[in-house]
């Protein structure tokens, strides 16, 4: 039985690869958007070929943290509130909590959320899912993470959590294809009707 919807945050519940693109610019000025959106087909902090020294990921950090507001918010308010009546809800993140939290508040929807793990817990989602499972009492099964990137498929699937794709993020449908989601989704008033689909 579903129990938990887990959502990555940049790319699914912000509009937000404008902002963290920039801010990565702003240190790496030779970085094209195809390099970036590649950055994403794994971690992002195990990339082999592109790698974020401590004193760049807590540059991106701090101007993320600085920058974030309710302005980057997809319309998916309704669905987030009605989804919180019947699921625990909970994000996880490569991005930092501080900003994350800021925009929730912001948005009024933090009341929604029983966890947000981000960079401060661990670099690896995998290991952040693992957290989830432990302190909430949840089995793989009884989750669903809906994620807009071919990495975090590919880590969803080391923990065995079923997987919501949805492309008005970082990737296109070709590319998370690649990951073997359990659904693609293009449109946000399709979210609760595929979870549900999910759960029968």
């Amino acid at each position: 039985m579903l129990k938990a919807i887990v959502f990555d945050f940049d790319g699914v519940i912000a509009d937000t690869f404008d902002l963290c693109f920039g801010i990565n610019r702003e240190q790496k000025v030779d970085i094209t958007i195809k390099e970036y959106k590649d950055l994403l087909d794994g971690n992002v902090f195990a990339s082999p070929v592109l790698t974020f020294s401590e004193k760049e990921i807590k540059y991106f950090c701090v101007n993320y943290n600085d920058r974030i507001s309710d302005k980057y918010f997809f319309p998916l308010e309704n669905q987030i509130k009605n989804l919180a009546k019947k699921y625990e809800l909970s994000i996880i993140s490569s991005s930092p909590e501080k900003g994350i939290e800021k925009f929730l508040k912001m948005a009024g929807i933090s009341k929604y959320f029983q966890r947000v793990l981000g960079l401060e817990t661990h670099k690896s989602k995998v290991e952040k899912f693992r957290l989830l499972f432990k302190e909430h009492k949840l089995k793989p099964k009884e989750c669903i993470f809906v994620t807009d990137s071919l990495g975090d498929l590919k880590e969803a699937k080391k923990v065995m959590v079923p997987t919501i794709a949805v492309t008005w993020g970082y990737h296109g449908a070709t590319r998370l294809r690649k990951g073997s989601p359990d659904i693609i989704i293009h449109n946000f008033e399709d979210l609760a009707k595929s979870i549900e689909k999910l759960n029968k």
